[in-house]
């Protein structure tokens, strides 16, 4: 393209001044191009996820918004998309059915405040696309057509990794993850997104999130920042595993800052950058359970019990590969921004859960209120304990709220409100 903008200079008559710009912003564009691709770039000596190129198209509009939020006098009128990603197991509806409800009617909260060009979708990843449950609750396998559409909850087909049936035509890539994943259900948290992220690449914005959390009134007008990579804060690391996650990234040649560590499982980012640290991340996962565990470490008799949690615990497996992955992508922010905020707040927090509080809140393994566990087992339902009115004061008590009214809204009323909330708008 290059060669015929310089054929067309000298045939023209045209400003030279006006080409030798076109031809240096054409170089500027391209170079780019070529460093952002490079820098996303499989690397590694293990099993890979499948190929997550991304056409130039898509990364020059991600620019455009980026550059767009940036320049904007306020982007909160513009038109923009988010989706929340996740994996959603049908064959255990119970307790996922009802953390999902709560997800939603928190999402339904959030949306009275949104701003009224915004669109937030849920894409989940299922075994079965005509659950009778998802189908109750407005879930379908149409994408997003256009920005406008109302509120979407979409289906995508996914196999779990331990059910899949591998053949002498199986990828060396299912190979391994079959082979080293037989005992470890989280694989699937994030493999979808690997494997599958034409679903969700064509949104602004990306959470990849857990299911057991509820979205706040903070979220309604938030997006990352510059388009900053954004997560929450885990609670996995040691002095020796970042030692032992140091020394396998300098062996493979990757870059690793110690100083970056905790790294939670909930991401907010441009979806180029959590597809490509997504596939990263399976990567990584692969490597080290196949070179840094022994076979009997992966068995989950023996992790359940955490013998040698938290110096290098195979059930944190999922964050460890994600650590290495955020600075192999990012740098650790030196190559893309990068920024940990108050993503996984506790839902047992009695900070005030308003517009200036946290945008998004956990359940942990915790007896506290507001407890999953509690609300799984019937006990706020039988002792009437959950708010009767919505509190935002408290976190406990939004999350306990939300939850509690997604218990007495039936699926069709769910359904039914979030699709009619942006209907007009």
């Amino acid at each position: 393209m290059k060669a015929r903008l310089f054929g067309f200079c000298r045939r023209s008559s045209g400003s030279a001044v006006v080409c030798r710009i076109l031809i240096l912003g054409l170089t500027a564009v391209g170079s780019f191009l070529a460093t952002y691709r490079s820098s996303i770039q499989t690397t590694g000596a293990t099993s890979s996820a499948p190929d997550q190129s991304t056409d130039d198209t898509l990364l020059l509009d991600h620019l455009r918004l980026c550059g767009k939020h940036r320049l904007a006098s306020d982007y909160r009128l513009m038109p923009l998309t988010r989706a929340v990603v996740a994996y959603f197991p049908v064959k255990q509806l119970e307790p996922y059915l009802g953390q999902l409800k709560w997800c939603l009617r928190s999402l339904l909260e959030m949306m009275k405040d949104e701003p009224k060009l915004w669109r937030t979708d849920i894409v989940l990843y299922v075994e079965d696309l005509t659950s009778p449950e998802l189908r109750q609750l407005g879930c379908s396998t149409t994408a997003r057509q256009n920005a406008s559409e109302p509120f979407k909850c979409i289906l995508v087909k996914y196999t779990k990794v331990q059910d899949r049936v591998i053949d002498p035509k199986s990828s060396g890539y299912d190979r391994e993850l079959k082979d080293q994943f037989k005992e470890y259900s989280f694989i699937d948290s994030i493999a979808p997104l690997a494997e599958q992220p034409e679903v969700y690449l064509n949104y602004d914005f990306v959470v990849r999130s857990d299911l057991d959390v509820f979205f706040t009134p903070a979220f309604s007008k938030w997006i990352p920042p510059g388009c900053t990579f954004i997560t929450g804060n885990g609670g996995y690391s040691d002095p020796y595993n970042l030692m032992k996650l140091a020394l396998v990234a300098n062996h493979s040649g990757s870059y690793f800052n110690s100083s970056i560590w905790n790294i939670g499982s909930t991401w907010v980012g441009p979806a180029p950058l959590i597809s490509k640290i997504a596939a990263r991340t399976v990567h990584w996962m692969v490597y080290l359970s196949k070179t840094e565990f022994a076979p009997k470490m992966r068995k989950q008799s023996w992790w359940s019990q955490a013998v040698l949690w938290p110096e290098w615990h195979y059930g944190v497996l999922l964050l460890y590969g994600g650590q290495l992955a955020i600075n192999e992508i990012l740098h650790a922010g030196r190559r893309y921004p990068f920024q940990k905020i108050d993503l996984d707040h506790p839902t047992t927090s009695t900070a005030a859960c308003t517009e200036t509080g946290p945008i998004h809140l956990h359940t942990y393994q915790s007896d506290t209120y507001f407890s999953k566990y509690r609300f799984a087992s019937g006990a706020y339902k039988n002792t009437h304990s959950l708010p009767i009115v919505l509190n935002s004061s408290r976190c406990c008590d939004y999350a306990g709220y939300i939850a509690g009214d997604s218990l007495s809204m039936s699926p069709e009323v769910l359904a039914n409100s979030l699709h009619a909330i942006k209907r007009y708008g």
